[in-house]
Order: C-alpha cells, then sequence, then structure tokens
C-alpha cells in the first residue's frame, strides 16, 4: 500500500519517458494511487474514506511543495547537458531523484501505518495475497525467458525509454546498447525473493498488534531501509545494472553531438514547465489531513 504511494515520483518520471502528458497523468493520480492500493485489499467505510482524505492531502503537499522543486532539478540537468555529459552529472541526476522519492516516502509512511495497523487479521490475509499477485503481475512479461532473450527485452525497453527522451536512436546507437546488453544480469528472481522476505515481515509486524507508536516507528523503519531485506544476491545485481545503466547512458548522450542534444534539453525543460503549471494550478487552501487511529489515543487494531 505504500508503495502505491511512495511510487508518484516514478509514475511521473515514467509518464516523461512514456510520452504521456506529464499534466494528464498528474491530475489523475490521486484516482491511479486509490486503484491501486484497492486493487490490494478491500476497506471498510472509514478506512477509504481515509485513504482518499489522505491521497488528497499528499497530492496537494505534492503539488505544493515537490513539483516546483522537479522543475528546479530538471532544468538544472538540462543545463548541465548543455554543456556535454559526465559520469558526475549522472550521480547527482540519481541523487536528486532518490531525494524525491524518499521525501515522498516520509510524508506517505504515517498513512501507511494508520491504514496497516486498522486492518482486520481478514483484511491482512487478503493484503498477503494481493502484494502475491501483484509480485507475479510484475514478472509476468519476463517469465520463461533464457538468459539471451532477457538480454534482448532488455535492450529494447531501454532503448524505448531513451527514445522517449532523446530523438530517434540511430543503428550505431542501438548497436550500442545491444552489445552492453550481454552485461545485463537478469534480477528478476531475487527481486521477487527481496519482495517476499520484506512484505512476509511486513505482515508478521502488523499482526504482532503492538502498540500505534510502536509500529509506526517499526514500518517507518522498515520502509526507509528496504535494502536489510535484499540479500547479498540482488544487492550484488542491482550495483552491477546500476553501473550499465549508467555506463550505456552515459556513452549514449555523448553519441548525440550537440544539435541532438539540445532536443533532449529542450524537452526537460518543457517538463519543468510543465511541472511549474501544475504547482500554480493548486487550489488556494489545503484540504484538512485526518486520522485513523493516532487520532483515538488508544490501540485500535481491526478497527
Amino acid at each position: 500500500m505504500h508503495t502505491s504511494l511512495k511510487v508518484l515520483a516514478l509514475l511521473l518520471l515514467a509518464a516523461v519517458a512514456s510520452g504521456c502528458g506529464v499534466k494528464t497523468i498528474y491530475n489523475h493520480m490521486d484516482r491511479l494511487i486509490i486503484w491501486g492500493v484497492d486493487d490490494l485489499v478491500t476497506f471498510d467505510d472509514a478506512q477509504e474514506r481515509y485513504l482518499r482524505a489522505e491521497v488528497e492531502a499528499v497530492m496537494y503537499w505534492h503539488r505544493t511543495t515537490q513539483l516546483p522543486i522537479y522543475a528546479r532539478g530538471l532544468e538544472h540537468i538540462a543545463d548541465e547537458l548543455d554543456r556535454g555529459a559526465s559520469l558526475e552529472d549522472l550521480l547527482e541526476a540519481e541523487q536528486m531523484m532518490t531525494g524525491w522519492a524518499d521525501a515522498i516516502g516520509q510524508q506517505t509512511n504515517p498513512v501507511a501505518a494508520e491504514l496497516l495497523y486498522s486492518m482486520t487479521d481478514a483484511q491482512l490475509t487478503e493484503l498477503a495475497a494481493g502484494l502475491d499477485a501483484n509480485n507475479e503481475k510484475w514478472l509476468k512479461p519476463y517469465r520463461d525467458m533464457d538468459k539471451q532473450a532477457r538480454a534482448d527485452k532488455w535492450a529494447k525497453e531501454y532503448a524505448d525509454l531513451m527514445e522517449n527522451v532523446t530523438p530517434r536512436l540511430t543503428t550505431a546507437e542501438r548497436a550500442l546498447v545491444q552489445r552492453h546488453s550481454a552485461s545485463y544480469v537478469t534480477d528478476d528472481a531475487a527481486w521477487l525473493e527481496y519482495r517476499k522476505r520484506w512484505q512476509r515481515d511486513l505482515i508478521e509486524r502488523v499482526r504482532a498488534h503492538e502498540s500505534f507508536e510502536r509500529f509506526s516507528l517499526a514500518y517507518a523503519d522498515m520502509s526507509n531501509h528496504r535494502e536489510r531485506w535484499y540479500g547479498d544476491d540482488y544487492q550484488r545485481i542491482l550495483d552491477a545494472n546500476a553501473s550499465l545503466y549508467r555506463t550505456v547512458t552515459l556513452e549514449l548522450l555523448n553519441m548525440l553531438g550537440d544539435e541532438r542534444r539540445k532536443k533532449v534539453t529542450a524537452k526537460l525543460r518543457s517538463y519543468a514547465q510543465d511541472f511549474d503549471d501544475l504547482a500554480a494550478e493548486a487550489a488556494p487552501v489545503a484540504p484538512r489531513s485526518t486520522c485513523l487511529v493516532a487520532c483515538s489515543g488508544t490501540p485500535a487494531v481491526g478497527l
């Protein structure tokens, strides 16, 4: 559930990368988040009202405080690209976007904690099944692929992603991506095992029925430090593939040439303007935040 909220920044970046209108996606983000949560578990009326009210409050916070940060960040990336791409620039962009996602996590951890703590045993059982189904859905496109097929799939997905930011890749640029795909390390199985470990421990933590204060602190720790559940294999794969993405991206950006790179920076500045426009469209008064468990003053497991 918290995952559905925390991926807000990633959904925005996906909207940019997919060619979908940033404003169109963003103005429907609240219902996309609610649909994603509702697919995992069936809430009672009080829980559903709380979810909708808090998504509205989080979206207002995000629109008014985070979108201007994104806009300035994209402008900074564009300014750096105007001077050419470097590994330092890529690392700085990664760190910046990680900060965006972390800020969303800090804002939404309390919301997720209240919803989780309020769940009945039956709802937790449904949630566990929903998380399992969601994991399988994400992995379905990659099932039964051998190593070469998976590498080819990665190459195609990477090239398609880049072409939504850059001009159409040339034959030489696509060949470069294909060559580098031999270094891609399949992460599907390791990713699934990490997800199962984290989700299992989360459900067990909720079922422990400790005080809400203790649970909310424990949940924030679990959410902010998921790397503790990665395991050595998944961490090794993540590190290897992160290096691959940086290498390929840097080589491609430096192959573009000045004129094609200008098209990339112009697109980034256009997205920055979209974020500024969306921030300016915020309602004059922030929606009121509510509570589900924390306001009761007493433990409220199984509301």
